[in-house]
């Protein structure tokens, strides 16, 4: 994450916020959907959802895995 947060600051790339670093507390897809769903940027609109990563290479793939989980209410509106 470090690595990533110095490189996208040295292209002036502005990252998204990190709203959660930890070990995976999710035990279900409608847990994540439920929690994409209360989401809110600063000013109060609705995110659209969160993104997930893994913080080290997974022996298997050998590279970070990533996902995203879109909010229902996102998915409605559009």
């Amino acid at each position: 994450m470090i690595e990533m947060r110095a490189f996208l600051k040295s292209i002036n790339i502005p990252m998204v916020p990190v709203i959660y670093e930890g070990k995976f507390k999710w035990n279900s897809i409608n847990e994540m959907l439920d929690y994409a769903d209360t989401l809110e940027y600063p000013n109060g609109h609705r995110a659209e959802g969160f993104g997930v990563r893994t913080i080290q290479p997974q022996q298997y793939e050998k590279r970070m895995l990533s996902g995203k989980i879109v909010s229902r209410d996102y998915l409605l509106k559009k």
